[in-house]
């Protein structure tokens, strides 16, 4: 059972294209946390609230690329994001206040 949170970031690099008439820059970022516990609270301002816990591995891939054609003398930018979520766990917490403040 693993109790803390771990997080890793990969940067792929920068993407350079040259093409004819085109040219293509970028970047792509992927982010893993290694079951981190995410807290959905009923009513953050009551004390005595209860929580949807979720926990799992989370895997987020965010990538940028920016496009120039010089034939429409324009850029297009392309964002992307995609996550995966594998092995999730849910459950009640009834007693959110001693977690929260415990940190």
């Amino acid at each position: 059972d693993c109790t803390k949170a771990e997080i890793s970031i990969q940067q792929s690099g920068r993407i350079t294209e040259q093409h004819q008439g085109r040219s293509v820059h970028g970047f792509q970022l992927k982010v893993v946390a290694h079951y981190p516990r995410v807290f959905l609270l009923a009513d953050e301002s009551d004390p005595s609230t209860r929580a949807l816990v979720l926990r799992g591995l989370a895997i987020v891939t965010a990538s940028i690329i920016k496009e120039n054609v010089e034939a429409i003398d324009d850029d297009i930018i392309h964002t992307s994001v995609e996550g995966q979520f594998h092995s999730l766990e849910s459950y009640i917490n009834p007693h959110v206040r001693k977690v929260l403040e415990d940190k």
